[in-house]
């Protein structure tokens, strides 16, 4: 099989479709989820944090959307100034998301994220639980959050957008577009 104009224009018309139905509805479902950092405990990193009677409630609703795929971002809540973020991050030597050298100084956006399925997992993740047992987490980057947030006493929320299935190839074009309108501190965008 080769790829010509007419294969180029049927992609194209693919995706202009699933877009469509996006432009028409916009996400699935939008939820969001507070995080109070200073209440994440070490035990979850050797303990299934999605069975504490505390986070229970946000990963059985969460489980309900572990199928489609995700953009999402964390607000910063706190009165806390983005250069004692990155200073603090810093000091981590856990595996996360990159830091920009010409960070936003008043940007309130955390971090950008997506997902093509299983939203909780990444979440975890995020929040500095993941371990070597779950090889499919175990290479990404996270936030970390427990590792050096917990410290700051960081309050967050976390929005995220639910979209149909057939997006999952197509969610990186969202990410992209809400990194570069929400301005977050960390990140890969640039």
């Amino acid at each position: 099989m080769q790829f010509d104009n007419e294969k180029i224009k049927e992609f194209g018309q693919n995706i202009a479709q699933i877009f469509g139905k996006v432009a028409e509805i916009g996400a699935k479902s939008i939820s969001e989820y507070e995080i109070n950092c200073s209440d994440l405990e070490e035990k979850y990193i050797y303990e299934n944090i999605r069975d504490s009677i505390k986070y229970k409630d946000l990963f059985d609703k969460l489980k309900k959307i572990e199928n489609s795929p995700c953009v999402y971002y964390f607000e910063i809540l706190s009165d806390i100034k983005p250069d004692t973020i990155v200073k603090k991050i810093n000091t981590t030597d856990r595996n996360r998301p990159a830091i920009k050298d010409n960070y936003p100084k008043n940007s309130n956006i955390l971090y950008v994220g997506k997902v093509k399925s299983l939203f909780w997992g990444r979440l975890i993740m995020h929040l500095g639980y993941h371990t070597h047992k779950n090889r499919t987490l175990s290479y990404a980057h996270g936030l970390q959050l427990y590792h050096w947030a917990k410290e700051l006493s960081l309050k967050l929320r976390v929005y995220v957008f639910e979209f149909e299935p057939e997006m999952a190839d197509l969610v990186n074009v969202l990410e992209f577009h809400f990194a570069k309108e929400l301005n977050p501190i960390i990140g890969k965008h640039g």
